[in-house]
């Protein structure tokens, strides 16, 4: 399999967020497809102020790493450039 590695400049991304995530959680997958389920909606997409969507649409970022618990959190989102996140949603700076 090829894989291309792809340099982005620092930005914001802005979406929704599911904390307390754990990787030995038996119903962890069905918790992070409920994320992007509820992402994968015009009205959510829509509510993103100043959303970038090139060259990427949206982003999974997975994020604050707990090594004692396993637990993290999950943000599906896009790219913004707005200041703040709107009320519901959550945003993280990935460097």
């Amino acid at each position: 399999m090829d894989y291309t590695i792809v340099e982005l400049p620092e930005q914001q991304l802005i979406g929704l967020a599911r904390t307390g995530l754990l990787n030995d959680d038996p119903e962890c997958s069905a918790k992070i497809g409920a994320v992007w389920q509820r992402f994968n909606t015009p009205d959510t997409f829509e509510a993103i102020p100043d959303a970038e969507t090139i060259p990427y649409p949206c982003f999974g970022a997975y994020y604050d790493y707990d090594l004692t618990t396993n637990g993290y959190t999950l943000l599906v989102g896009c790219a913004s450039s707005a200041v703040a996140a709107p009320e519901g949603m959550a945003s993280v700076t990935i460097p």
